[in-house]
């Protein structure tokens, strides 16, 4: 009775485990085509401006369904999508995706079959972050690290 009640606890506890992780592979039951190579952007790329480069290798052909959506604390919401198809037997697919806002976007690359259902899928995930200043100035005559007022000094009075 007690190894009984032992493997129903852990069946129980098991079952809760998948349910648990479920939704976070819900998106991506989907194999990945192995025609299909995602080039850019790279697994968890951090873009500094509000532009994401999205190309794709197709060595085969293919009709494939770029999918862009901002992932939110309420859920994920579509921004974008477009079909492209190729009936060569190398081609790539690119497309330059701008003014996004900062946050977390999932772009999916969906293989469609001839009546438009996706057959396989890939999923890359990008954090577009505010941009900082790429510049920044440096006032050496009035710098207070020991060893530059050093030589600010120096140059100060040299040229003047």
């Amino acid at each position: 009775m007690v190894s009984r009640r032992k493997a129903l606890i852990a069946l129980a506890v098991v079952v809760c485990l998948i349910f648990s992780t479920l939704p976070a592979f819900a998106a991506t039951s989907l194999s990945k085509d192995p025609n299909i190579v995602v080039v850019s952007p790279t697994k968890n790329a951090v873009m500094k401006t509000g532009t994401v480069l999205v190309s794709v290798k197709m060595t085969a052909p293919r009709t494939i369904r770029m999918s862009l959506y901002e992932e939110t604390k309420s859920g994920r919401s579509l921004i974008r999508t477009e079909k492209y198809s190729s009936s060569r037997s190398l081609s790539y697919y690119t497309r330059q995706l701008t003014g996004l806002d900062p946050g977390v976007y999932c772009v999916n690359i969906s293989t469609l079959n001839s009546a438009g259902s996706a057959i396989y899928a890939s999923e890359i995930y990008v954090k577009v972050q505010k941009r900082t200043s790429d510049t920044v100035k440096v006032d050496v005559f009035n710098s207070q690290n020991s060893s530059s007022s050093f030589w600010a000094t120096l140059l100060k009075k040299l040229l003047g």
